[in-house]
């Protein structure tokens, strides 16, 4: 199996956010490299990689074009406790409660320094400066939340003059190396981890404003997009009649609907572009989407999206009541808490705080699972991308 995907392909990724949520994404990565890789034949790295918060640390290692770190960072998933992600006590809340009200620091309920050495020992610095360097991969695009502003900031690393994103409101773009800093920012969680300064301005998770960064990497001219998100399975149950509105049952909802953030209404706008070059074809011959792109950069795009199989929070909650963590008594407080036992069913918010191997590692081998069962259209879907 080669690792080098031969000529420049036509291959965006988009990595959503989704914290303890990204174990799934790790192992759809793993079906790619291993599995899919050796039906293909080789290892379908994309040009251009676009991830928020979680996902930024998960993409980081497919735009460096690192077999072993994607590996590596599969196994990290399955492996992992909450005490090497973040820690809290009773001090801690005291002291973040007074430091908000007294202007001493900024509020932070949960110390991430565990995660932030984590991220910072296993950042593919090397990797990633080469596959720039080379060109290998066209852009890294990182998306945070400029904290004072609450504009979206996109962090793009690329050695390509011609690339050219265009922001839209709300958005500024910083073009320059993304380092571990810039992925800790974006994956910031507010009010439980602390904003992360960059630039002289401190930031936070960019999920606030853009969880799902498929536009720019749209705008990079891309004609096939594979975007992994979390947001689980499409259909809509019925109302609970008895649903107890907890902070954590509000708290898990409101994380979901952020994570649905723009993205549709982008693939609808990319649907409805598909639709009209379409239209042009039909009417007035092959021409009219040649010229489209060439006069224009127009053209169409194709999009292919994974989602989890299952829902994430109901997996969270069964494993949580079979194995609960071996943590200290304020953090397993905490999620105790989360685990919104109100309610009779899904822990949404649950679902983004577990960081236990118990709840990561079964949901990282269904991501492999999902992955699995789309492989046909898949490989139709990378090979069309590798082909153009």
């Amino acid at each position: 199996m080669s690792q080098s995907p031969g000529a420049a392909n036509d291959l965006g990724l988009v990595v959503a956010g989704g914290a303890a949520r990204g174990a799934w994404q790790a192992g759809v990565l793993r079906f790619l490299v291993t599995s899919l890789a050796d039906r293909l034949g080789h290892v379908p790295w994309p040009a251009v990689v676009s991830g928020t918060s979680v996902g930024a640390l998960n993409g980081v290692n497919v735009a460096a074009r690192s077999l072993e770190g994607v590996l590596d960072l599969s196994t990290m998933w399955r492996e992992i406790t909450i005490e090497r992600v973040y820690r809290v006590t009773a001090s801690d809340v005291v002291n973040a409660v007074y430091n908000s009200f007294w202007a001493q620091g900024a509020f932070a309920l949960l110390d991430a320094r565990p995660m932030y050495a984590l991220v910072r020992r296993r950042f593919p610095e090397i990797p990633l400066r080469e596959a720039i360097a080379f060109g290998d991969t066209r852009a890294f695009i990182v998306s945070a939340t400029e904290l004072d502003t609450g504009v979206n900031t996109l962090f793009v690393d690329s050695h390509d003059p011609t690339l050219w994103l265009r922001p839209g409101p709300g958005v500024r773009v910083r073009r320059g190396a993304v380092t571990a800093e810039h992925c800790l920012a974006s994956a910031a969680l507010p009010l439980l981890f602390e904003p992360v300064p960059i630039g002289g301005s401190l930031h936070v998770d960019g999920m606030l404003r853009q969880n799902t960064p498929i536009r720019p990497v749209i705008q990079c001219g891309l004609g096939h997009v594979l975007v992994i998100g979390i947001d689980g399975p499409a259909e809509h149950p019925e109302p609970a009649a008895s649903v107890v509105p907890t902070f954590a049952f509000i708290a898990g909802k409101a994380f979901n609907a952020v994570l649905m953030d723009p993205v549709d209404a982008d693939l609808r706008q990319v649907e409805k572009l598909n639709d009209l070059i379409r239209w042009g074809r039909a009417h007035f011959g092959p021409d009219f989407s040649t010229k489209l792109e060439a006069e224009m950069g127009l053209r169409e795009v194709h999009v292919l999206r994974i989602s989890p199989s299952m829902d994430l929070g109901l997996i969270a909650r069964d494993v949580f009541a079979a194995h609960p963590p071996d943590v200290a008594a304020p953090v397993r407080t905490l999620l105790n808490l989360v685990a919104d036992p109100a309610n009779v069913g899904e822990s949404d918010l649950l679902s983004f705080l577990l960081f236990d191997h118990h709840f990561t590692s079964t949901i990282e081998q269904l991501g492999f699972e999902d992955a699995q069962r789309q492989e046909e259209a898949l490989a139709r879907f990378l090979l069309a991308a590798k082909a153009r």
